[in-house]
């Protein structure tokens, strides 16, 4: 399990909070930030990678965050964000819906559209909240309902949703207490729990088989994040570990207007697109980066990789680099 810690309080006073703006620009979304503790702003932040999501503990000062549509064009992960257990109180604009979460809540909202977020120190203590990020791609529900769910109250203290904020709580209370395997196991689980608490949202107007249909087909998309370095990976091996047929694997996906060869290229390419854009994998040939998302022929990553963003995996390495 991939922990990074960020302090404000280790940069000289000056950098602190242009920083702080860039860290949350590359490690979640661009937003536009504003705050009356800009000149000396002490904040931290802790990120786990789960592999098939991420979770992040934010601790600042009393803030203001503005998602406009120029970031959102210049970058879009195409995320749900779930904003849980904020402390201070955190309001909330998208969508033209409004609302106040406060600590034991949770609120879903989405990287695809402009939002205003505040979030307000209660009593001098410092503000802050938990972000579980998820690719919308790997929810099984269509984007109208995943529209209907954002900007609204979420039950974090009962039910399932009770159940992932202990989750996650206990995995970021001692991280160190599980084995590098665990991550991609408990994204997985994160993920089912969350896909479960979104779908009990839409039980009143969805029957309980097409329910089912879509937690598996989740189940399935987790598995597959789970093993894209396996050059193996295949309809057949992810059928049996659900435990169904080939062919019905291939109806839950074709029923969301998707293939499961085509999942499993496109999640391959991405990861392989931010790994060539990742600082910490630059001395890394490029074979190597392919290999490890389950590409082991390097020329014909190269084609798909073109194919799919218009350029070569080198290209995009070099356009990549930070100008300074």
């Amino acid at each position: 399990m991939i922990e990074s810690v960020f302090r404000t309080v280790e940069l000289p006073v000056a950098d602190r909070y242009d920083s702080w703006v860039e860290m949350v620009a590359r490690s979640m979304i661009p937003t536009a930030i504003s705050s009356d503790h800009a000149g000396d702003f002490r904040a931290e932040a802790r990120a786990l990678d789960l592999r098939v999501l991420q979770v992040s503990v934010l601790t600042f000062p009393s803030l203001r965050s503005h998602r406009t549509r120029k970031l959102i064009r210049r970058h879009d992960p195409e995320t749900c964000q779930l904003a849980l257990n904020p402390r201070g109180t955190m309001g909330i604009s998208q969508l033209g819906r409004d609302l106040i979460l406060r600590p034991g809540g949770l609120l879903a909202y989405d990287s695809s559209y402009a939002f205003e977020a505040h979030i307000a120190a209660d009593h001098g203590a410092g503000a802050g909240v938990t972000i579980l990020q998820v690719p919308r791609a790997l929810l099984p529900l269509t984007p109208d309902d995943l529209t209907e769910l954002m900007i609204r109250p979420l039950p974090g203290r009962s039910g399932v949703g009770l159940l992932l904020t202990q989750l996650l709580g206990r995995v970021l209370a001692d991280p160190g207490q599980f084995r590098p395997a665990d991550g991609p196991r408990l994204g997985a689980a994160a993920l089912e729990l969350l896909t479960a608490l979104l779908v009990n949202e839409l039980d009143d107007r969805r029957p309980a088989g097409p329910a089912h249909h879509m937690t598996l087909l989740s189940q399935a998309k987790a598995f597959i994040h789970q093993h894209l370095g396996d050059a193996d990976l295949s309809p057949s091996m992810i059928a049996a570990a659900h435990h169904i047929s080939t062919r019905h694997l291939h109806r839950l996906f074709n029923a969301a207007g998707l293939t499961v060869a085509g999942w499993i290229r496109r999640r391959r390419l991405e990861q392989c697109h931010r790994d060539l854009a990742d600082p910490r994998w630059r001395r890394r040939p490029i074979h190597v980066v392919a290999a490890r998302w389950g590409f082991p022929n390097p020329a014909h990553f190269s084609r798909t990789f073109r194919a799919a963003y218009g350029m070569s995996p080198g290209e995009h390495r070099h356009h990549s680099r930070p100008s300074r």
